[in-house]
């Protein structure tokens, strides 16, 4: 991550850069403000790398976690919860670059707080739902999580293609899915000059 040489104000994970503090041999060190309400000295490299994004309490956060028996514990609920925690606390995690690491947070009602997190997003429906953002770039946070089916998760990805309707951006696969028709023909159409209702409602074997 290219960092500019001013970095006070930005987020790094749980970190907030406040101030230049000192430097440590080539590396500028700078005084961070964790979520947690601590203040921590970080070298500037390792706020841009992903290597430090709390000033330690996450990880204790998951060690403690990772103790504690809970009555739900292995349930698909608690396992989700469990997962969405390291999304965006754990650097060592595969997809946190994803999440954590581009700033997705965890609501605090949540971090430490399983029988919450359940109360306000409720059971899983069925096995073939898993837990998704509403708003792809907002926090897993009350109002912005639900439960969703794989094809419902791939029509709520940062780079669907959506189309305007009623007003409304609806993701374009959505649409089509409905219609019956594929969404490449769907965009073909449109591309096309077609208006979007006639790009639904034609059957396929029609061309432009």
């Amino acid at each position: 991550m290219k960092l500019p040489k001013d970095i006070s104000g930005l987020r790094f994970g749980r970190l907030t850069a406040v101030k230049f503090s000192h430097m440590q041999g080539s590396q500028s060190v700078w005084l961070c403000h964790c979520d947690c309400g601590t203040s921590h000295s970080v070298q500037r490299g390792n706020l841009g790398s992903g290597h430090v994004t709390s000033c330690g309490c996450a990880q204790k956060e998951l060690t403690s976690l990772r103790k504690t028996t809970h009555g739900e514990s292995k349930t698909p609920e608690y396992q989700a919860w469990i997962r969405m925690r390291q999304r965006c606390l754990d650097p060592d995690i595969d997809n946190y670059a994803n999440y954590g690491g581009r700033g997705i947070s965890v609501s605090p009602d949540w971090v430490n707080d399983f029988p919450r997190f359940l109360t306000d997003v409720g059971p899983k429906p069925t096995p073939k739902h898993s837990l998704d953002r509403i708003d792809v770039n907002g926090n897993y946070e009350p109002g912005n999580v639900r439960w969703a089916t794989a094809r419902e998760q791939q029509w709520n990805q940062r780079h669907t293609r959506m189309v305007e309707r009623n007003g409304e951006l609806v993701p374009a696969a959505k649409l089509a899915y409905e219609a019956g028709v594929h969404v490449n023909t769907l965009m073909r159409r449109i591309e096309r000059g077609w208006d979007l209702d006639r790009a639904l409602s034609t059957p396929i074997n029609v061309r432009a």
